[in-house]
């Protein structure tokens, strides 16, 4: 078990039990503090996406790659988080795998990622004559990377997580948690781990939701690969055929097999909040197929055909939508005064929450402590 160094006891709620709640809840309970989790939904619990669409834990992937966030010192949360989930590979039990992923666009930017010197392996695409041969199988040229990473299994990654925070001594309060909440709470200094909700909670008009569309494929083969392999993809197609990204993740199900397929998706619709309180999203000028967008269907379906030979047309498919907690000027990790109480906001982390979230965690921690 990753363990980190100890301080003196102070109380401290952490709000939200999604994957950065429950994260930065570990960082605190093992470093010395006395910690509790408010939250109406528990991510290794609360499953049911159709209800739950706002809490953004039911949905990643969930590649350890920062997609779709801003931060201001997004390499570093990064590596942080990297590092912490390069241990945890090592440990039974806790889901976190090594992949090759790939990364591929249409347009020849000859850009590689900020963040590649994290990576392990990081190399434009075609440099290796093992690469699968993308440009091929689609039918045009294509270019980006390649990189070794991380993958975070759920819902493995999840029931380690709240398994450990329940072993350290942590504390869940089962309840949402709302401004009169905090107004008459005696704690001595609170977490904001809430995503959209922090919206409302602290009053946030930067926040907003990013709307992602998936599919799952129920039963698909894992390893996916035909010389059994395991791959994943982000693949960028023209905008006159599609204005988002196309991906593939595999899942190798839970310890018994349950929960095993593919994840297709996607897109990253970003939304506003109207005066109701609603989120709202524009339209896209798709045609729907099992409850997505058809490019996501039928992109992946020709890809993933001509790579493992396995049409996704065999299998049971769901679709269903989520939203990510986007924030206009990016994620909010600081410490703020709320009607004279100590607070760390650690929320806006879009779609990277999985991949930034050690880094985030160890961040609050340094910040309580200098309080």
């Amino acid at each position: 078990m990753v363990s980190f160094l100890t301080m003196p006891a102070r109380h401290i709620a952490i709000l939200g039990a999604g994957i950065s709640g429950i994260t930065t809840a570990i960082v605190l309970q093992e470093s010395g503090f006395s910690t509790t989790v408010y939250s109406h939904l528990r991510a290794d619990r609360d499953m049911d996406r159709n209800h739950h669409p706002d809490f953004s834990s039911l949905f990643p992937a969930a590649s350890i790659i920062p997609h779709t966030v801003e931060a201001g010192d997004l390499v570093g949360l990064f590596e942080t988080s990297q590092n912490v989930f390069s241990r945890l590979s090592r440990l039974p039990l806790t889901g976190v795998r090594w992949q090759d992923h790939y990364e591929l666009e249409t347009e020849n930017t000859g850009a590689m990622p900020s963040y590649a010197h994290v990576l392990h392996g990081c190399v434009p695409y075609g440099t290796k004559k093992e690469h699968l041969p993308f440009s091929q199988i689609i039918g045009r040229e294509v270019f980006g990377w390649v990189a070794r990473i991380l993958f975070a299994e759920m819902p493995l990654y999840l029931a380690y997580l709240f398994r450990r925070y329940a072993l350290s001594g942590g504390k869940i309060v089962d309840r949402q948690f709302l401004p009169d909440d905090f107004r008459q709470s005696q704690e001595s200094c609170f977490v904001n781990c809430t995503g959209l909700w922090a919206r409302t909670l602290f009053n946030d008009p930067n926040v907003h939701p990013i709307r992602g569309r998936l599919m799952f494929v129920h039963g698909a083969p894992f390893p996916p690969g035909r010389d059994e392999s395991v791959f994943s993809y982000n693949y960028k197609p023209p905008d006159s055929e599609y204005p988002y990204d196309v991906y593939f993740f595999p899942r190798s199900g839970d310890h018994d097999g349950r929960g095993k397929g593919w994840l297709l998706g996607g897109s990253r619709e970003v939304g506003v909040i109207d005066g109701n309180g609603e989120p709202t999203f524009p339209s896209i000028d798709a045609e729907m197929k099992d409850g997505v967008p058809a490019p996501i269907e039928t992109l992946n379906r020709n890809i993933l055909h001509g790579i493992t030979g396995t049409d996704i047309g065999m299998f049971e498919r769901t679709g269903y939508t989520g939203m990510r907690p986007g924030r206009s000027s990016g994620i909010r990790l600081e410490a703020t005064v709320e009607e004279g109480k100590p607070v760390i906001p650690n929320y806006g982390h879009g779609g990277a929450g999985v991949a930034l979230s050690w880094g985030c965690a160890l961040k609050v921690r340094q910040l309580v402590m200098a309080l």
